[in-house]
């Protein structure tokens, strides 16, 4: 029997609107149109994954706080929306499994690495927008009180004031590995968490099922987030001064 190409298998299942999970299909998930490359220089020589998450309010990366091995996001204000924005400088391309609140971002089921993300390609970059609710549309990450987050809404409040990434890289050809770089943080305190995600306005998000083999390098990022007041009761120091390059210059 002759075998189809795989683009017209890949036009096939979005016709179908079937979204499968990886671990079924061996795909991912890749935004319909091109993405613009992060940066338009030579990939340095990989020397761990190079993968970076970041948290976007009004197209801007909000600041992080490192604390005591943690990274932490202070909420401007109750209703903002957000996006998350997955930068690949490594030299293979990755897939990206993003969580909120402990719910996978696709899925909206409690997050595992095994479910399906979005593949990066080298030098390029995504931007997640929202819940994914079918192949075209995704509903807007809002910041909301603990009590109005969708993931408390579905029943699920455990892991409430969290964001994650899991990048996985596409399985190659063995290689001598000199380091895996991972970033993770231990459970989040209970006194944090007042402060939680939303299901927001519908928006236009494209994608397509193409087909990746996931390799074992993987790196993870964790996010911490609430209110200024919050992190202060648990000593997150929100209201340190940023380091100055140069201090000595006004």
């Amino acid at each position: 029997m002759r075998k189809l190409p795989i683009a017209l298998v890949a036009i096939a299942l979005l016709l179908t609107g079937l979204l499968v999970a990886a671990s079924a299909l061996g795909s991912e998930l890749k935004a319909g149109q091109p993405i613009a490359p992060a940066e338009k220089t030579i990939v340095p020589p990989w020397d761990g994954m190079n993968v970076n998450l970041d948290v976007l309010i009004h197209g801007r990366p909000a600041k992080l706080i490192s604390h005591e091995g943690r990274l932490y996001l202070p909420v401007p204000r109750v209703g903002t929306e957000y996006e998350l924005r997955v930068t690949n400088r490594g030299m293979w391309r990755i897939t990206a499994i993003a969580s909120v609140d402990g719910l996978a971002v696709i899925t909206k089921e409690p997050a595992s690495e095994t479910q399906p993300g979005y593949v990066v390609d080298p030098g390029g970059r995504i931007e997640i927008k929202g819940w994914r609710r079918d192949m075209d549309t995704v509903a807007a990450f809002t910041f909301e009180d603990r009590e109005n987050s969708f993931a408390n809404r579905l029943g699920y409040p455990d892991n409430v004031g969290v964001i994650g990434l899991v990048a996985i890289e596409e399985a190659q050809t063995p290689r001598h590995i000199l380091k895996e770089e991972k970033t993770a943080a231990k459970c989040a305190d209970s006194a944090a968490g007042g402060t939680g995600t939303g299901w927001g306005r519908d928006l236009n998000s494209s994608v397509v099922e193409v087909p990746f083999v996931r390799g074992n390098h993987k790196r993870t990022i964790t996010i911490y987030y609430d209110t200024e007041d919050a992190l202060r009761k648990i000593g997150v120091p929100v209201d340190s001064p940023s380091p100055r390059p140069f201090p000595l210059d006004k």
